[in-house]
């Protein structure tokens, strides 16, 4: 019997925007997120495109199946409408 193997490659790109602010250093204007994601919950191999846009007060961003192209998941609004998501989460209280 023969062996096979497969390999598959992922990639995510990064993109920041930075420009000079009024004290002199340097601010991250707009942030995008385009590439594969891991979902721990559905242990699946998705893709994002997630845009954080600071100078226009804007988040968006699009979860896409993998296989199918189909929304997974998609949300956009002002970046300011954006709390209680990731580390902002508020604590959960013990029962």
């Amino acid at each position: 019997m023969g062996a096979s193997a497969r390999l598959e490659a992922k990639a995510t790109v990064y993109i920041k925007t930075r420009s000079l602010h009024r004290e002199g250093g340097r601010k991250v204007g707009r942030e995008e997120t385009t590439g594969d994601d891991f979902h721990s919950a559905t242990k699946k191999w998705n893709l994002v495109h997630r845009v954080i846009d600071r100078v226009n007060d804007w988040y968006e961003e699009t979860f896409r199946d993998r296989d199918t192209g189909g929304i997974l998941h998609h949300q956009a609004h002002r970046l300011t409408d954006h709390r209680g998501h990731g580390s902002a989460k508020k604590a959960k209280r013990p029962p």
